[in-house]
């Protein structure tokens, strides 16, 4: 069985996602959205970093990075002293930020330090609130993703006919869900 976001194109009609505008976006047009962003970042290995909102952009960016097996680090736009922290530390070949209310990509110029240390199946990087001292970092692959989501998918029964609610921001270690719902069903609207 192959990986759910390489996938999206066998749910082409359904409905992938609701927008807070109720805009709905099929898997087709999310899939042919995902390709536009692969084609910008290309097929090199890049650590990327993705300001997770809840908003169609940064969904799009991080289907791009699972295709196209960047390794993502997924952080919360509201904690600017964490994203500064994972920049310095981290230091990304590509920030996908919201700058002005617009998604950018900005290239980073230095030289990553981490990316030809990272394991070649690293798929994201979850960081976690830093509550009980400094963040840590919840390191997944792809298939580990991949089987969390099925697995929830099998679990609760989910099909086609159902929406489910997103409360929970994206960027939250509890993704796998998120990323369960992107298998066949789709987003309940108004929380993108």
């Amino acid at each position: 069985m192959g990986f759910f976001f390489d996938e999206l194109d066998s749910h082409a009609r359904n409905t992938a996602l609701v927008l807070k505008n109720r805009t709905q976006i099929s898997y087709k047009e999310l899939s042919e959205l995902a390709n536009q962003f692969q084609k910008i970042i290309g097929n090199s290995r890049k650590l990327i970093m993705i300001e997770m909102a809840n908003e169609l952009d940064p969904i799009i960016a991080y289907l791009a990075c699972l295709r196209e097996k960047h390794p993502a680090i997924l952080v919360y736009p509201e904690n600017p002293q964490l994203i500064t922290q994972i920049k310095n530390n981290y230091k990304p070949d590509i920030i996908y930020e919201k700058i002005d209310g617009k998604y950018v990509i900005n290239y980073q110029s230095e030289e990553t330090v981490f990316l030809n240390n990272l394991s070649s199946d690293l798929s994201i990087v979850l960081s976690t609130s830093g509550s009980t001292g400094s963040a840590k970092c919840i390191r997944l692959s792809a298939e580990n993703l991949n089987a969390n989501a099925r697995s929830i998918v099998e679990y609760l029964e989910l099909d086609s006919s159902q929406k489910a609610i997103t409360n929970l921001p994206l960027h939250y270690s509890y993704l796998t869900f998120r990323a369960s719902e992107l298998l066949n069903f789709s987003i309940f609207p108004g929380w993108f």
